[in-house]
């Protein structure tokens, strides 16, 4: 029984020592050592030989085919001082229409709030204020135009607009408060043909 044993033993000797030699601890070596020396040359910009990049493709041509080929469209900048009008969306439908004399209109601004209201006509004046309880006259205003308010006081402003059969060319803005910011409204445009959006 001991010497089968023995023989085992020194079978298993045998094979560790195989693993082990010099040769096979060189190959266990080496390979950390390429791949610590490769990583180096990446984090210090220097690049592999051209051949090893060589086969690369920049340009699969998985990429010329769908869905990959889709290509996003550009977009067009929006003014933020003008509005659309309904020429541009049919189904955009005016607060309110008056009719310019000679391509002008004018508004009458009134202030139904017990607070101040600054305003501005879009590259005409630059901001006034109005006092509360007081109306103002814009006169002549050539068409396209922007008007933009908001209250010194920061609170919302529910506006009405009216344009009277009786005065040609003029618009009859009415300002009071409101406690819902979804009605509140802060700058009128009025587009060439006349049509009034609020928004």
């Amino acid at each position: 029984m001991v010497f089968p044993l023995l023989k085992t033993v020194r079978s298993s000797t045998s094979f560790i020592r195989q693993w082990f030699e010099p040769k096979s601890l060189a190959l266990i070596v080496s390979f950390p050592v390429a791949l610590m020396a490769f990583e180096g040359n990446i984090f210090s910009g220097k690049m592999p030989p051209n051949g090893a990049l060589a086969q690369i493709n920049p340009n699969p041509e998985i990429f010329g085919e769908p869905p990959f080929n889709r290509s996003p469209r550009p977009r067009t900048p929006v003014d933020a001082t003008t509005a659309p009008s309904s020429t541009d969306d049919p189904t955009l439908i005016p607060d309110e229409t008056i009719t310019p004399v000679q391509g002008q209109v004018s508004i009458r601004f009134v202030n139904l709030t017990g607070a101040e209201i600054a305003y501005q006509v879009i590259d005409v004046t630059e901001y006034r204020t109005l006092a509360g309880r007081a109306e103002m006259m814009l006169q002549n205003l050539d068409v396209p135009t922007t008007l933009t308010f908001r209250r010194q006081d920061n609170g919302f402003l529910l506006v009405k607009l009216e344009a009277k059969p009786t005065e040609a060319g003029v618009l009859t803005v009415t300002v009071r408060e409101t406690p819902n910011f979804g009605s509140d409204r802060t700058s009128i445009y009025i587009d060439p043909a006349g049509e009034v959006y609020l928004n």
